[in-house]
């Protein structure tokens, strides 16, 4: 997979994670993908800062992620 690919890939995925997080209130759920996906810190900042959708809830949500 190339670089561009792999951020597009993170990117819908953490589209999913917010839909999860913030529409259905299932932030166990989204954290159990995150760890399947292997999505780093770094990665899910890059990606929310992208986004900026509910910034204040996924940035809590990112730092309660391990």
């Amino acid at each position: 997979m190339t670089r561009k690919e792999e951020i597009l890939w993170n990117e819908g995925i953490w589209y999913a994670i917010q839909h999860l997080v913030i529409e259905e209130d299932e932030p166990t759920i989204a954290r159990h993908i995150v760890r399947d996906v292997k999505l780093t810190k770094y990665e899910m900042r890059r990606c929310q800062k992208k986004s900026g959708y509910l910034d204040e809830i996924m940035k809590k949500f990112i730092n309660e992620c391990e």
